[in-house]
């Protein structure tokens, strides 16, 4: 079964929350389980918006049949709910019909916030797919933990571009790779360092513009040009 990820994202991919797990899930309670996944974040303790088969539904979700909606006008619905209003069935009428002039169909609210945030976590999958950590180890908890750095860089770059930044995720994944081998790298020679041959515009520098160096005497010196 290996191991997967709930997740929760922003519609860009921001992951927001993670909870890592193994196997099938079994813990919906009782009352929720014709409800699918929307139960299974109920029962977490969030709330979201998914789509489920009308053949999942329980005998006791007492909504319209797909047929029974279809004959009724464009932009017609029904819900239903359960205890306490704690979950919400809604099934839309929305034929797609072509036509040649612009025709304002009612929409529910909840179908309208599921098509503005949907695929966040497709796209969260998609960013770490291409650079992720191709390293592999024996420990059953390497691939966790390779995982969460993945998503760690990510978000890191989402915040980047949210921000402003306009350079490439793999660029962005080359600097940090860049940043950390400069910060922590270990010098063999005694006396005065001299900078780093691959400077660019994101390493790090200390107040005094001298290159932040990995240092194993507090005494060590940098170098001053």
């Amino acid at each position: 079964w290996g191991y997967k990820f709930w997740m929760g994202t922003t519609r860009l991919g921001y992951v927001e929350w993670f909870d890592p797990y193994q196997g099938s899930s079994t813990t919906i309670q009782d009352k929720y389980k014709q409800f699918g996944l929307g139960a299974k974040l109920k029962s977490r303790g969030h709330k979201g918006t998914d789509t489920i088969r009308e053949n999942r539904l329980g005998k006791d979700c007492k909504i319209m049949v797909s047929n029974t909606l279809k004959k009724k006008e464009r932009g017609s619905f029904d819900y239903c709910t359960a205890e306490e209003n704690e979950i919400v069935v809604c099934k839309w009428n929305d034929n797609n019909v072509k036509e040649k002039k612009r025709v304002l169909v009612d929409q529910p609210n909840i179908i309208k916030k599921y098509n503005e945030n949907m695929g966040g976590v497709d796209r969260t999958d998609e960013n770490i797919s291409h650079y992720r950590v191709s390293i592999r180890g024996n420990k059953w908890y390497f691939p966790i933990r390779s995982q969460i750095l993945d998503m760690a860089e990510q978000n890191a770059w989402q915040l980047y571009r949210i921000g402003g930044g306009k350079i490439y995720h793999l660029q962005f994944r080359r600097s940090i790779a860049v940043g950390i081998l400069e910060s922590y790298k270990k010098s063999t020679k005694t006396g005065p360092s001299k900078p780093s041959e691959n400077l660019h515009m994101h390493s790090r520098f200390d107040g005094m513009n001298h290159l932040i160096m990995y240092k194993e005497k507090p005494n060590a010196l940098c170098y001053v040009p």
